[in-house]
């Protein structure tokens, strides 16, 4: 995963939110390894209220990149 790449919340039911990774912490092959999402769309998804820095953020706090799947590079 890099800066830039849209990625998908992981769901039990495979459509989960998506977004745009904004930053990269450390390695994300390691345990310590972060990163940064903004999710995309009009609406906020039900898990910004949950990852968010903020209440009505976009962006994620420092989350593990195994939450998320890539779906597109950029």
């Amino acid at each position: 995963m890099y800066i830039g790449d849209i990625v998908r919340y992981k769901t039990f039911h495979g459509q989960g939110p998506m977004g745009i990774i904004i930053a990269i912490s450390g390695n994300l092959d390691s345990y310590h390894g972060r990163i940064r999402v903004m999710w995309s769309g009009n609406e906020l998804p039900i898990q910004s209220r949950i990852c968010s820095v903020k209440k009505n953020s976009k962006i994620t706090t420092w989350m593990k990149p195994n939450h998320f799947e890539k779906v597109l590079k950029i």
